[in-house]
């Protein structure tokens, strides 16, 4: 697939415009044309050894600037976490195609190549129910609690606490002893049923992962962090030895069975349903101001309580986390009873459009994420297999 980069790479080059350097598909060819000629290989024809020294490497500068270009934290020399800077790099790239269609048409997108099809499976009271899910990554839980080493762990812990208490019989400082997780046990962990709170109005639904579709090349991500008790992100020190070989057809999904019935789309109602209760009009002063300890300004936490019917200070702050970058989100709450005031689109509109989508596709994607561009570009690029279904159903 990278090879086709390198296939265009003249066309790309020819049809750059006046700034080539702000182009990523061009920078992109760029690349493959240095992994994949003999420019910068080392005993290449036409190999330079000044630019790579006694071991071949190509340094893609210009690239990954532009990658970080506008971006906090992709722009600066600071320490980035992997997997966000692989979504953006993906986004980025997905953003570039769909501008360029017309120049570049590539039977698997660059942005695709990692890409695979997850089959999910969920089952109650006998009934099952499969959906798939697009995906660019695996993901995979570290269950501490499968440590091989659990008892050395503990033992160790132990007398690095009596070291901290000054005890001098715990001995002299020693390396530490991290947890030692197989791969096979985050891979059983993933697999295992997970349970659903709710599902079509059932309860006590278990949804399973499977492959429905495999990729060429798999990028697994490890869930190292994790949200302590005080909200904080924490890292495990954890080792997860990756084998040199994986076979993962044991994962891959079988699809509806004969004779396995389906979960209805929607659930019969013995009775109707009660009217809902009316959306609180003030929110909850004890939510709010657990919020503002947080550092969230006065209104954002009056919009979370409200938005959550003041039921809980978790579900508030997971509000906040998901609506932070509402244009809104710091705006004082509207008079009770006061129509909501139109919104002017017409600059975010413009900005998806210029992706190459239709005004059509770009107020329906701003219309389902809150009018956030940059959740409605992802929208969009999410859906790109059924945009048309997408649109309707906004």
């Amino acid at each position: 697939e990278f090879a086709q980069l390198r296939g265009s790479a003249r066309s790309l080059f020819g049809s750059a415009g006046s700034e080539p350097a702000d182009d990523v598909l061009v920078q992109m060819a760029k690349l493959a044309n240095g992994l994949l000629g003999a420019r910068y290989a080392v005993g290449g024809d036409g190999a330079d050894p000044s630019d790579f020294g006694d071991a071949g490497s190509v340094r893609p500068r210009m690239l990954k600037q532009l990658l970080g270009k506008g971006h906090p934290e992709f722009s600066s020399a600071r320490q980035q976490d992997a997997l966000e800077y692989y979504q953006h790099v993906l986004q980025v790239l997905q953003r570039a195609e769909c501008a360029a269609s017309a120049r570049f048409a590539p039977t698997v997108p660059p942005s695709r190549i990692f890409g695979f099809t997850q089959e999910l499976r969920i089952s109650v009271d006998g009934m099952c129910a499969y959906q798939a899910a697009e995906a660019q990554w695996l993901s995979l839980p570290i269950p501490l609690e499968q440590a091989a080493n659990a008892a050395e762990v503990a033992a160790y812990e132990e007398r690095a606490k009596r070291q901290k208490l000054g005890d001098k019989e715990a001995g002299k400082e020693e390396e530490p002893v991290v947890p030692l997780v197989s791969f096979e046990a985050c891979l059983s962990k993933s697999a295992a049923a997970e349970p659903l709170e709710v599902f079509r109005g059932m309860r006590g639904a278990t949804r399973t992962t499977r492959f429905k579709t495999f990729p060429r090349t798999l990028v697994v991500h490890m869930q190292r962090y994790y949200q302590d008790t005080d909200w904080s992100a924490k890292k495990l020190s954890v080792r997860v030895p990756v084998p040199e070989t994986l076979d993962l057809s044991a994962l891959r999904g079988s699809g509806p069975q004969e004779g396995e019935p389906p979960i209805p789309e929607e659930a019969a109602a013995a009775a109707p349903a009660p009217a809902p209760a009316p959306a609180p009009t003030e929110p909850e002063e004890a939510i709010v101001m657990q919020l503002m300890s947080m550092g969230f300004s006065e209104n954002g936490s009056k919009r979370a309580a409200i938005a959550v019917n003041n039921s809980s200070a978790e579900s508030a702050m997971e509000w906040v986390f998901a609506h932070l970058e509402d244009p809104d989100f710091n705006d004082p709450l509207p008079e009770p009873g006061a129509a909501p005031a139109a919104e002017d689109n017409s600059e975010q509109v413009a900005m998806l459009t210029a992706m190459g989508f239709s005004a059509e596709q770009a107020g329906a994607a701003l219309k389902a994420t809150g009018t956030n561009v940059e959740r409605a570009a992802d929208w969009l690029f999410s859906h790109m297999d059924d945009m048309e279904a997408a649109v309707a159903s906004v």
